[in-house]
C-alpha cells in the first residue's frame, strides 16, 4: 500500500510507502518528500537502462 504525494506536469508519479505507515496526509508527505529530495534525482543505483553488458559474460 502507498500514497501518492504527487503528479507531475510530465505525468510521473511521486509514491510513498513511509506516509502511509506512519499515517501521515499527503501534505505531511510532501513537506518530508521535499526534505529527504534536496536535488532531485532517483536514490540508489541509477538509471538501469544503461546496464553496461546486458548482464551476460563472456568467458
Amino acid at each position: 500500500m502507498v500514497m501518492i504525494t504527487d503528479i507531475s506536469p510530465e505525468g510521473k508519479i511521486r509514491l510513498s510507502r513511509q506516509a502511509v505507515l506512519e499515517g501521515w496526509t499527503p501534505e505531511e508527505a510532501r513537506s518530508h518528500d521535499k526534505v529527504r529530495s534536496g536535488g532531485g534525482g532517483r536514490r540508489g543505483g541509477g538509471d538501469r537502462r544503461r546496464s553496461g553488458g546486458g548482464g551476460r559474460r563472456r568467458s
